[in-house]
């Protein structure tokens, strides 16, 4: 982790552009889909040049299985593979070009489960991943 603290900052708080960012995610789905769920989470990375994110899934306890990408910036390859190494090994098998404006979704609590994702982009660029944190449940 670079360039900051960790922490994560109250909704009400958070920069304009963080709430334009998600009310542009909500307002392009709501297009499509039916009931998109209320997200109360945007995680934003910013990737400098060369860096890029590891192989990994969003599921974590309490992430709702609708997750939702918007890729700003440079042009980028997300690349996904299998966790059930005894199918593919560490074979990539699908990899999406990513522009600037594009928003890419993984539904589906078998979808994090399943599988993982990288990201590597070939510059600047900023990622904002909308998620809806639910509650503890016992």
């Amino acid at each position: 982790y670079i360039g900051g603290d960790g922490l994560t900052t109250d909704w009400e708080h958070a920069p304009t552009v963080m709430h334009d960012a998600l009310t542009h995610i909500k307002e392009s789905l709501n297009s499509v889909f039916d009931n998109v769920p209320d997200f109360n989470e945007l995680l934003s990375i910013a990737y400098l040049p060369d860096q890029k994110m590891a192989f990994h899934s969003d599921d974590e306890r309490g992430v709702y299985p609708f997750v939702v990408g918007l890729s700003l910036g440079s042009d980028a390859a997300m690349m996904f593979r299998t966790k059930d190494s005894s199918l593919s090994g560490t074979r990539v098998f699908l990899t999406v070009n990513l522009k600037h404006g594009d928003i890419l979704l993984m539904e589906g609590e078998d979808f994090q489960n399943c599988f993982q994702h990288s990201v590597t982009p070939i510059g600047f660029r900023i990622a904002a991943t909308a998620r809806l944190i639910e509650g503890e449940t016992e």
